[in-house]
């Protein structure tokens, strides 16, 4: 893996890591808020396959037209993500 980004100034400090040009991966320590957001977007994917191919799709969608990024004063990625399961 490479390290590509360290944000500090962050709420929790985050590790920006690529793996294989294939892979971004953010790497927080210290945060165990997530978890029960991960656990929630699996039990949705395990109730339909499709809901993990139409958050991928919408996620694509908000990078690609500069619309997501929290840090920049947009939604986060997972607000994307629950505003896709939603509707």
């Amino acid at each position: 893996f490479k390290i590509v980004d360290t944000i500090k100034a962050a709420k929790v400090p985050i590790v920006k890591v690529n793996f294989e040009q294939v892979l971004d991966v953010d790497i927080s320590f210290k945060n165990t808020t997530p978890l029960p957001n991960t656990q929630l977007l699996r039990a949705y994917s395990e109730l339909d396959p499709r809901v993990r191919d139409l958050v991928l799709m919408v996620k694509l969608w908000a990078r690609a037209s500069g619309v997501c990024g929290a840090a920049n004063g947009h939604l986060s990625a997972y607000s994307f993500t629950l505003m896709a399961i939603y509707f």
